[in-house]
């Protein structure tokens, strides 16, 4: 439960942008990264907050390049939900296909983070393991990526 500070600082921060990234050879990129506890790894898609001056696709963009060192070729909002239902944070789906990578990352100095490519159906089996954070924003991203119902075949 949180207390009242948690929930004040909740509702006044900043909206975040969350790129489930494909690349051109049709794999999904996905960063290995250690939550503020440091007791599991994880992966995840990049993301982050957006800033003050930047819009959605904007802060997506960014943390992609600073994230896994990736340029997507187009970026697309495909969905919004909220942190939760007392906060006003709201986390933003934008699909990012045809990456490549042009740089290194460009982590902050309390980051780790690792890049990793899979299948998309190794992605979708990830996702329902639920070892994620967001995965309600992955899976808007995944619904844009394959015909609806997904085929479990033309996923692998």
């Amino acid at each position: 439960m949180l207390g009242d500070a948690d929930k004040r600082s909740a509702r006044r921060s900043r909206p975040c942008a969350i790129d489930p990234i494909r690349s051109r050879d049709g794999t999904v990129a996905v960063a290995r990264a250690t939550p503020w506890s440091g007791l599991l790894l994880l992966l995840e898609p990049p993301g982050g907050m957006v800033e003050e001056h930047e819009g959605i696709l904007e802060a997506a963009a960014r943390e992609l390049s600073e994230e896994t060192g990736f340029a997507a070729a187009d970026l697309r909002l495909v969905g919004q939900t909220w942190l939760a239902s007392y906060a006003t944070h709201r986390r933003y789906a934008v699909l990012a296909t045809g990456c490549r990578r042009v740089g290194e990352q460009r982590l902050d100095q309390d980051e780790f983070s690792e890049v990793a490519t899979m299948t998309l159906g190794e992605f979708v089996s990830h996702l329902r393991t639920g070892q994620l954070t967001d995965v309600d924003i992955a899976w808007m991203c995944v619904d844009r990526m394959t015909p609806w119902p997904i085929d479990e075949a033309a996923i692998g």
